[in-house]
């Protein structure tokens, strides 16, 4: 189905409600005055519709926005990087399987980008489960990055997708500097997730501050870097001995 991408208008809100109450319990109820309070909030608040109403929305939430959303606070404590949390997304219960969320997400990266935001981060329910939600976002390129348990007994996955703009290439090989390290770890934890399926996430998470320690202590580490500067790849060298390679899950697989 083809639809038309817009931004949110006051007179959308009944048609979100409707959508917002189909789709529970895998989204967050909210009532007229939460869908007022939000796309205010919102750095990205899209509609889609067709010739005759609102088949669905999604609501976005940049970094530098003061929100209290437990996801949201979680990513905020994560992330070094600013980044665009997706809040919420839905598609009216006639039009599910027509492709709807996935030209809404096209919109929203493509802003996202214009906002010279990279980092996007999302909640899939595991309990209760949302099968087809992380299906979706699978496909679409979200990988795990943890869980969150609410504060009301649900069970989340936290994702997260970083995408680069579209006319990003190999720039320069360089060496790191402190400042580099919060990317470092992003690459290592990207890389690894992607390619180490042996590992469980509490093994990842034991290893998490080791990493860190050794990328801090590792030197010289040179790495690959694009266009926009932000470094996708990465070399620790000891010696004459390569102690360390790793590549970010979007640019190739750990060697």
């Amino acid at each position: 189905m083809s639809v038309h991408i817009r931004q949110v208008r006051a007179e959308d809100f009944d048609e979100i409600l409707k959508i917002n109450a189909e789709s529970s319990p895998h989204v967050a109820k909210l009532d007229h005055e939460d869908v007022r309070r939000l796309t205010a909030l919102a750095s990205i608040a899209l509609v889609a519709t067709d010739s005759v109403r609102v088949v669905g929305y999604v609501l976005a939430i940049s970094s530098s926005i003061v929100y209290e959303g437990e996801e949201f606070q979680s990513f905020l404590a994560r992330f070094d990087e600013p980044f665009l949390y997706i809040d919420q997304v839905a598609v009216c219960a006639k039009a599910r399987g027509a492709s709807i969320a996935s030209q809404m997400y096209a919109s929203l990266q493509q802003r996202s980008r214009e906002l010279g935001i990279f980092t996007l981060g999302c909640g899939v329910n595991l309990h209760p489960a949302n099968p087809v939600s992380m299906g979706f976002h699978r496909k679409f390129g979200f990988e795990s990055i943890g869980e969150l348990e609410t504060r009301d007994g649900q069970l989340v996955a936290l994702l997260r997708k970083e995408t680069l703009p579209v006319s990003s290439v190999f720039r320069a090989i360089t060496k790191t500097n402190e400042q580099d390290l919060p990317r470092l770890f992003q690459v290592w934890e990207s890389s690894v997730r992607a390619t180490h399926a042996f590992l469980t996430e509490a093994d990842i998470q034991s290893l998490i501050r080791l990493v860190k320690t050794e990328l801090a202590n590792c030197k010289p580490i040179y790495c690959l870097r694009g266009v926009d500067g932000r470094l996708f790849a990465f070399l620790g060298v000891a010696g004459s001995k390569i102690e360390m390679l790793f590549v970010h899950a979007e640019r190739g697989h750990h060697s």
